[in-house]
């Protein structure tokens, strides 16, 4: 029961998201301040995101039995009468963290929340809105850390968030696509229940696309940071583990019956491994 309470909470994005805001505090400067500061930033945001996928849960109840990715987890919550306590005291504590940093970082996080509130009650059933919002929600996360940390360089925080964005962007159109029946019986509107999966597929395979050629095309910025050999090194990671997975969601997406939830493990593997990319800086 443990396991299936967690999964609420999305523990591996969770992970990706403390993990992304730590790396570019550490590696993407040439100076640190105090590690308190990137500990309350990731706590804040990590609080907050944990709200946002409790409260898109309780929105998602009808559409996830449908789609056979029921929340069993969820029930526990209900039934004693704790998802809106913990749903509340998550949102303060990412309040809280943001009132110790700095107050006007309160502002922003308050509107984070509503956006993750109002994205689970109407916008994902939106086109284009709801995968936007949460795509730009992803990129601000990395954004936030200039916040706690001025002196980190700009361009290579913009390369990261722009990589983000993307990245979530990619995988919020496979998660729609594999969740089609379920959405289309919720009466949802959103931009696969309007275009179709085949149509959509070609906006995903666009995408895709694009951030590989944003990959290759900044190599003059990411190979501008080291010296030879190391750029190499650089490079041959970015196109083993970044770059080779996304050239296959791109293959899988023109089999016959495309293995939606691989190509959808494949995005997130590609996103954990450009974060991790920051470690070479």
């Amino acid at each position: 029961m443990i396991q299936k309470i967690l999964k609420i909470f999305r523990p591996l994005n969770l992970f990706i998201i403390a993990l992304s805001q730590f790396l570019a505090f550490h590696f993407l400067s040439s100076s640190h301040q105090s590690f308190i500061y990137i500990a309350l930033l990731i706590i804040g945001t990590c609080s907050i995101a944990g709200a946002g996928y409790m409260i898109n849960d309780y929105f998602d109840e009808k559409r996830d039995r449908k789609n056979n990715k029921p929340k069993e987890g969820l029930n526990f919550f209900k039934s004693h009468n704790l998802f809106w306590f913990v749903y509340g005291f998550l949102n303060l504590l990412g309040l809280a963290a943001a009132l110790f940093i700095q107050f006007k970082l309160i502002y922003i996080f308050f509107v984070i929340q509503f956006i993750l509130f109002i994205y689970s009650y109407s916008w994902k059933d939106l086109p284009i809105l709801g995968n936007l919002s949460i795509s730009i929600l992803v990129a601000l996360t990395i954004l936030l850390v200039r916040w706690v940390h001025p002196d980190i360089k700009m361009s290579l925080l913009m390369f990261y968030a722009l990589f983000a964005f993307f990245s979530t962007w990619i995988r919020e159109l496979v998660k729609d696509i594999e969740d089609f029946d379920g959405d289309h019986e919720a009466g949802s509107k959103n931009m696969i229940q309007l275009m179709g999966i085949k149509k959509s597929l070609f906006v995903y395979r666009s995408l895709n696309v694009f951030v590989l050629a944003m990959l290759f095309t900044s190599w003059g910025l990411i190979g501008s940071f080291f010296h030879t050999p190391l750029n190499w090194v650089v490079m041959s990671y970015g196109i083993l583990c970044i770059a080779v997975p996304m050239i296959f969601q791109l293959f899988l997406s023109y089999q016959k019956h495309p293995d939606y939830s691989l190509m959808s493990i494949l995005s997130k593997y590609a996103m954990l491994t450009g974060v991790l990319s920051m470690m070479f800086f």
